[in-house]
């Protein structure tokens, strides 16, 4: 009910106050008049009997309306469907008041979230306090939403301050559980025209992070939509992405505004005619267009095949539990046991998956492609109502093109191929078959009949490939692929067993691994690490990995924590292998409060100078996380991310502190870099 698209809306602005003073509102200095319940309640009336079926509470901020609860109840009377509170946070941090609203009959929420960082929030808003009570705000609606069928959506508005990490706010809210996400540029009215230089950037300098936060987005199964932003600037790469289908977003024709606040003018000129879009684009601000001119705007062409609206849940299902290659690094090893699930076992999987909400299914193994029905499992999972299929692979069947051609009939979507080499030397002996980079060239020859297919190849570094890996990316690149995901080696599975083999001194090999991320810099390209040490990312640091992955890596390993709480059984992998996993000081951590050892924060390291906010301090000890029957990883994990994973820049190692400094923080290293640290002689 409350997810409804173009449902006609009545858009009433009823408060004049707002604690914050964004850099880029549009409504100070302030225009908004305060009305009267009275006037608002006939306003809504009006609505209702002008057909309006949304009613949308806008600036400056609404829950600063004493009467909103009334407000909502009204509402409601009138047989609106859907009641959409836009908000800062502030008010529903308070759960009570929030609960007290959903009684009365709000339905739906925008909050606004600008950055992942309080210190970003607090220069974007100009308000110190503000992070907190946002992120409680979202915890209380996530919390809620169930029970009273409220959906939740976070809006982001792109500045100067936050346009660099637009993927980290994406996986900043995935992880606490946000699914919906609105990116806008921002209308050059009020303070942004006031603070335009420093408050809005260039449309050219943010289209690789589009591009990047498309797919960040896509892989952490949030709907993302990008608002205000004209189509010459979403080039073809990124609006072809499952990630965007749908989701290009201009103004919304239904809605009625009742507010007295000025409207931004938008202009196009001659060229613009020549423009596929030219009749659903709304032009570009006239203020932009007078500060910086016509530059970066180029008309398209040629109008893209309209591509349907997908959601991006994603839903894991292994179909075998055996390959057709023998990984010298494999960590499913230990898992398999020559067998395919049967098929009902993977309905089911399938159908838990759907029912759960998710509209993305990623196909895996062992090798997917091996199972006998993998045709008619491609099938089902449409039938069952999935939107985009995605298949994990070694790209070995997929060489043949019958079967290829049938994958892709059978409405395929994605393909992830694993490939270790640029050649047959490299790639056959890591993966133990001869002969199976020829038929991975093939296959990746077959996807370029399929220009709809999404491609992406998997490489997993190793003493084996490491001094090769800028020739891997680019041979593929040259081949005109672009997305690569770098899977750092693990001591776990196959890996271990031929450690002597594939497990290398990665500061030896730094120069090899920088020149691969080169690459990264090509807008058309883009890199993910997947558990590569972040020390080694210095002046790469938009690479570094979400640090929230490490619920995933907690997540696939809850039943080896949980005998470590329950039944004092030692962790099987503690010892050498620790050197070689970056979850070393995790377990740590985790060893000491099982031990009885209390945790505190990390101090700020001294090189830094005074931080600018105090940061409240925290502890954890084991009675926070385990009960002697629950063990409560996610809180231990939430604590590590936020107050101990702290690195050091390999720099530091000559800082005649180094022995008594834990670093800086992981988030403030994504956000300003290892050049901060000052190491002292």
């Amino acid at each position: 009910m409350t997810n409804k698209k173009n449902i006609p809306t009545l858009d009433i602005a009823i408060s004049p106050s707002c604690p914050n003073n964004c850099v880029f509102c549009t409504s100070r200095p302030i225009n908004i008049k305060k009305m009267g319940s009275n006037k608002v309640i006939n306003l809504i009336r009006d609505g209702a009997n002008d057909g309006k079926k949304q009613l949308e509470f806008s600036a400056m901020e609404p829950t600063f309306y004493k009467d909103l609860p009334l407000i909502i109840s009204k509402t409601k009377q009138y047989g609106y469907e859907v009641i959409h509170l836009l908000t800062n946070g502030i008010k529903i941090s308070d759960k009570e008041y929030l609960i007290y609203l959903l009684q009365k009959g709000l339905n739906k929420i925008t909050l606004s979230l600008h950055s992942h960082r309080d210190y970003l929030e607090a220069k974007i808003t100009n308000n110190k306090t503000i992070f907190k009570k946002k992120i409680q705000a979202l915890e209380n609606i996530i919390d809620l939403q169930k029970k009273w069928d409220c959906s939740l959506t976070v809006n982001t508005v792109i500045n100067n301050y936050n346009y660099q990490y637009l993927t980290d706010v994406n996986n900043f809210i995935s992880h606490i559980g946000v699914k919906k996400h609105n990116i806008f540029f921002p209308h050059i009215l009020g303070n942004a025209q006031k603070n335009f230089n420093k408050a809005v950037p260039r449309y050219s300098k943010i289209k690789k992070y589009l591009y990047k936060v498309v797919i960040t987005a896509e892989k952490n199964g949030v709907n993302l939509s990008i608002i205000n932003i004209p189509r010459c600037i979403i080039n073809e790469r990124i609006y072809k992405l499952d990630g965007l289908k749908g989701h290009f977003i201009a103004s919304d024709p239904n809605k009625t505004e009742i507010a007295d606040a000025p409207i931004e003018e938008k202009i196009k000129n001659d060229k613009c005619k020549k423009c596929a879009y030219f009749n659903s684009c709304s032009g570009i601000s006239k203020y932009y267009i007078d500060s910086r001119g016509w530059s970066e705007f180029k008309p398209i062409k040629k109008m893209l095949p309209q591509e349907q609206n997908t959601s991006k849940e994603k839903h894991w299902v292994r179909l075998t539990k055996t390959c057709n290659q023998d990984c010298l690094f494999c960590l499913d090893k230990e898992l398999q046991d020559g067998t395919a699930l049967p098929m009902k076992e993977i309905e089911v999987d399938l159908k838990s998956g759907f029912d759960d909400g998710a509209r993305r299914v990623v196909l895996s193994g062992g090798e997917p492609t091996i199972h006998t029905q993998f045709i008619e499992i491609i099938k089902l999972a449409k039938k069952i109502g999935y939107e985009h299929i995605q298949l994990i692979t070694n790209g070995l069947k997929l060489s043949d093109d019958d079967f290829f051609k049938a994958a892709e009939m059978a409405e395929l979507n994605e393909i992830t191929v694993s490939i270790h080499g640029h050649n047959s030397v490299i790639h056959d002996k890591l993966v133990g078959l001869k002969g199976a980079f020829i038929k991975v060239l093939k296959t990746l020859k077959n996807a370029k009949k399929y220009p709809d297919l999404i491609i992406s190849i998997d490489v997993c570094i190793n003493k084996l490939n490491i001094r090769h890996l800028p020739e891997i990316i680019k041979t593929f690149i040259d081949a005109g692929f672009y997305e690569f995901d770098l899977l750092y080696i693990i001591p776990f599975g196959s890996a271990w067993e031929n450690r002597k083999l594939l497990f290398f001194d990665i500061e030896k090999e730094l120069s090899y691994l920088h020149k691969a991320l080169d690459f990264s810099k090509d807008p058309r390209v883009h890199i993910w690490t997947n558990r590569l040490p972040a020390q080694y990312l210095e002046g790469y640091e938009d690479l570094i990995q979400d640090p929230r992955k490490i619920h995933d890596e907690i997540n696939g390993r809850l039943e080896l924590f949980a005998d470590f709480f329950k039944k004092n059984k030692p962790l099987y992998c503690f010892g050498e292998r620790c050197q070689y996993c970056f979850l070393q000081n995790f377990c740590q951590d985790l060893i000491k409060v099982k031990n009885g050892e209390t945790l505190n924060c990390v101090s700020w390291p001294m090189c830094l100078g005074k931080p600018k906010f105090q940061k409240e301090t925290h502890q954890l000890s084991l009675k926070d996380i385990f009960d002697d029957q629950i063990v409560d990883m996610k809180k231990f994990a939430d604590f590590y991310i936020e107050e101990r994973y702290y690195i050091k820049s390999l720099r530091c190692g000559g800082c005649k502190m180094y022995n008594k400094c834990d670093g800086a923080h992981i988030g403030l290293i994504k956000e300003r870099g290892f050049k901060i640290f000052k190491p002292a002689g």
